[in-house]
């Protein structure tokens, strides 16, 4: 079965001087929660169920998701409930996560298809969040704050701006327990 929460949390919605903001915090969200503060602990528990997980940012949306045996589902959904209403985000966790974007930029200054995309975005929408790179800059991640990450998660991540998509042969019985 394959769950997934969406959110409208995109790159569009944050500020122009802190581009990659959306996409920090969804790297930060799903690493550590309350109840598992240790993300090796974390992944461990998830990969003993046969849990797959993983997340990406976009322009408009942030999408997280879970892919696992029928039988695993609930599981899934509260790895996913839990990161979005409990992370814990520590500061070094925002510091050593901005290094992991970092390297994601290096990467991608390389891909001629995606600088290819972000020079026509920037033409196109020019004084539009749809300029904005997904992943930042590293000028524009540098400048990105924990309380910037608080802000953004409490104006964009309420239950009220999230779809949730579930493909399962279980779905009903998973409906009665999540009720």
């Amino acid at each position: 079965s394959i769950l997934s929460f969406w959110f409208r949390a995109g790159s569009r919605f944050e500020p122009a001087t802190k581009a990659g903001l959306a996409h920090l915090l969804e790297h930060l969200l799903m690493k550590r929660s309350i109840k598992f503060p240790d993300p090796i602990a974390r992944t461990k528990k998830l990969e003993g169920k046969g849990i797959l997980y993983n997340a990406f940012t976009s322009q408009d949306l942030v999408y997280f998701y879970t892919l696992q045996d029928s039988r695993n589902l609930i599981h899934g959904f509260n790895y996913l409930i839990e990161g979005v209403t409990k992370p814990f985000i520590k500061k070094e966790s925002v510091s050593s996560e901005k290094k992991v974007v970092f390297n994601e930029i290096k990467q991608s200054t390389n891909n001629q298809i995606t600088q290819l995309w972000n020079l026509a975005n920037k033409g196109l929408w020019p004084k539009s969040g749809l300029a904005h790179e997904p992943l930042g800059t590293s000028t524009s991640l540098k400048r990105i704050a924990p309380s910037d990450l608080f802000r953004f998660k409490k104006a964009f991540y309420g239950f009220g701006n999230l779809t949730v998509v579930l493909i399962s042969p279980e779905s009903k019985d998973f409906e009665k327990t999540i009720r």
